[in-house]
């Protein structure tokens, strides 16, 4: 599972009140459903195909075509309940938002989103802020010179 989808489920179980198990599991409770419903909102407006987000939750693709379509027309018809859940996660949904995504190369994978594009200092500054809050560890390695030689002869 790749590090936006974890950061999704993470957002969704918090802003909900379910747990991570739960949104992952095959219970059916109302709570539980909508919120692996919204995880699968959240990764359709990123571009995910609807195998791919089957594919996280082994499920068959039909179920999250129909959780995209009632999540569509509930949001639309501003169905009171379904209003005060998009509320707590709408930065989730509010794909326009995150336009701008780097992939940072540290040890572990770290997602850079933006509402703006970035330099590479404002990159790596985000990567560090990752490393801060325990998502990945940052690791430096050294190259001997020896190293370095064969592949420059190689290349030219």
């Amino acid at each position: 599972m790749n590090p936006e989808v974890k950061r999704i489920i993470k957002d969704v179980s918090e802003g909900m009140n379910v747990s991570r198990s739960e949104i992952m599991g095959r219970v059916r409770m109302r709570r539980i459903v909508e919120a692996r419903w919204i995880c699968w909102y959240a990764l359709y407006l990123r571009g995910y195909s609807m195998t791919e987000i089957a594919g996280i939750w082994n499920v068959n693709h039909t179920a999250v075509v129909h959780a995209k379509q009632r999540l569509s027309f509930w949001i639309n018809t501003r169905e009171t309940h379904t209003k005060h859940v998009v509320k707590n996660i709408a930065h989730l949904l509010s794909i326009n938002a995150l336009r701008y995504r780097y992939k940072v190369a540290l040890h572990g994978d770290v997602l850079v989103e933006s509402s703006r594009p970035l330099q590479p200092a404002s990159i790596r500054e985000r990567a560090l802020a990752e490393v801060d809050r325990g998502e990945c560890t940052f690791v430096v390695a050294s190259t001997d010179a020896s190293e370095i030689k064969p592949q420059l002869e190689e290349a030219a």
